[in-house]
């Protein structure tokens, strides 16, 4: 069974909280991860060992980029199209 777009994102969100040890409220759904500099090499790293190793979805260096690391709804977007592909 798939995942939903909304559990994905809580469990996104969840694992960049701890990351990133951001603890307050500042860190949403829609927080702009580039511009408010959440993420950091290593961060991108064990993000996307994160996305595949509990989705199971290979992200490619070349989908590694601001586009679809822009926000927690961006990588649920890009896991659930990711999860929808690999299904059919």
């Amino acid at each position: 069974m798939m995942d939903a777009p909304g559990s994905i994102a809580r469990e996104i969100h969840a694992f960049l909280k701890s990351s990133t040890h951001v603890t307050d409220s500042s860190l949403t759904v829609e927080t702009d991860l580039v511009a408010a500099e959440h993420l950091d090499s290593l961060v991108v790293m064990d993000l996307v060992c994160f996305l595949e190793s509990r989705f199971g979805v290979r992200m490619e260096p070349h989908e590694v980029n601001p586009s679809n690391l822009r926000t927690v709804n961006c990588l649920a977007r890009y896991v659930t199209t990711n999860l929808q592909r690999d299904a059919a």
